[in-house]
C-alpha cells in the first residue's frame, strides 16, 4: 500500500533506523525550532492557535538558503513576497505614472484644433 502510494505520487521513500532521530537531522532540527518558537510566543499569554499562526507566518516569510535563489517558502509558492506587518514600516513604493490626457471641457463656439486621419495619409 505505501509503496504503491509513493510510486503514484512521485515520492522517494527513504527509510531510516527506528528510534534513532539523528538519522533525520533536518526534521529533528525543525521540530526543535518549532517547539522553542511556540514556547516563546506563548509566554505572551497567547493561545496555541495564535502562536501557531505567528510561527507559520514568520517561518514562511523568512528567506531560506535551501530554496532557489534563497527566497522564502511563500515566495517560491506564490511567486511574490507576501505582506506582513513589517511591510507597514516601509514607505510605499513610488509608482511611475503614465501621462494621461488632461480632462478639458469645451463650450459651444470654442476654437479647437483637430487632426483628420483619412486614407492613411
Amino acid at each position: 500500500m505505501t509503496r504503491e502510494f509513493c510510486l503514484e505520487n512521485g515520492i522517494d521513500h527513504v527509510t531510516t533506523a527506528l528510534f534513532h532521530p539523528q538519522c533525520n537531522g533536518q526534521a529533528e532540527r525543525f521540530v526543535d525550532t518549532f517547539k522553542r518558537a511556540v514556547k516563546k510566543i506563548r509566554e505572551g499569554r497567547r493561545s496555541i492557535q495564535e502562536a501557531l499562526d505567528t510561527f507559520l507566518l514568520s517561518y514562511q516569510t523568512t528567506p531560506n538558503l535551501s530554496t532557489p535563489q534563497s527566497r522564502s517558502p511563500s515566495e517560491v509558492m506564490f511567486g511574490r513576497r507576501i505582506r506582513t506587518s513589517l511591510d507597514l514600516l516601509r514607505s510605499p513604493a513610488v509608482r511611475e505614472t503614465t501621462a494621461q490626457p488632461d480632462s478639458r471641457s469645451f463650450s459651444k463656439g470654442d476654437l479647437v484644433y483637430a487632426k483628420v486621419h483619412s486614407n492613411n495619409s
